[in-house]
């Protein structure tokens, strides 16, 4: 027995089966980074796809931010502050504004209100001018719609308008302006002025006119339960 396990002893130490030992762990080394190689170039293909995806998307974004007007407004939205501040100047004209030539009155881009010199017009007017600027603005807007697609709801509702230092002039002005621009929509006045003056005031607009006695109360009041 003693031949037998020297025997076995020596394949066991000989340098042929170390050799077979480093080969097969190399291969196994080479074989794992093959591994590792592979999902490497999985990965990169997956990347390139996703990149490829984002750089159709940043292609066509910049396609779209090129179709965007200057300073955020198209030429349609400048030809509307244009109409607006062409009506806001007209009524203005008709209300009797005195304290400063309408025509100096500009649009914002900012608030799209009415300003001067690109300034707020609250210190620049009288209180009496400041109510038909708030005027000629209502009904400009509202009319807008006629020569632009808008959001407006198509209603202008005023409340007591003759009690905010109007003079008649400017009340039988504001009642004939809100006639003519009332075609597409409705503009409502809630107001205690006499009836004769109202229709003496609308002679030859086109107006419905609902009248209400003292004796029956409120116009808008709450539901009575049923």
């Amino acid at each position: 027995y003693s031949a037998d396990i020297t025997r076995l002893k020596r394949e066991m130490y000989s340098e042929r089966n170390v050799i077979d030992e480093e080969s097969l762990r190399e291969k196994i080394r080479l074989e794992n980074q093959i591994a590792e190689y592979e999902k490497g170039l999985v990965a990169l293909a997956d990347f390139r796809s996703k990149f490829d995806i984002l750089h159709n998307e940043y292609k066509q974004l910049v396609v779209l931010r090129r179709n965007f007007p200057e300073h955020g407004f198209s030429q349609k939205d400048i030809d509307k502050l244009d109409a607006l501040r062409t009506k806001v100047v007209k009524y203005l004209s008709e209300f009797g504004f005195s304290s400063f030539d309408p025509q100096l009155l500009g649009i914002s881009k900012d608030t799209y209100l009415p300003t001067r010199e690109g300034f707020d017009l609250g210190f620049d007017t009288s209180a009496s001018d400041g109510i038909r600027i708030i005027w000629s603005y209502l009904i400009s807007l509202f009319s807008l719609r006629d020569l632009f697609k808008t959001n407006h709801p198509a209603i202008l509702i005023f409340d007591e308008p003759r009690q905010q230092e109007a003079n008649k002039v400017s009340f039988t002005g504001l009642l004939k302006g809100a006639s003519e621009a009332a075609n597409s929509g409705q503009i409502i006045f809630a107001t205690s002025e006499e009836e004769d003056v109202l229709e003496n005031a609308l002679q030859g607009c086109d107006y419905t006119l609902h009248s209400y006695s003292p004796s029956e109360g409120k116009i808008l009041r709450k539901l009575q339960p049923v």
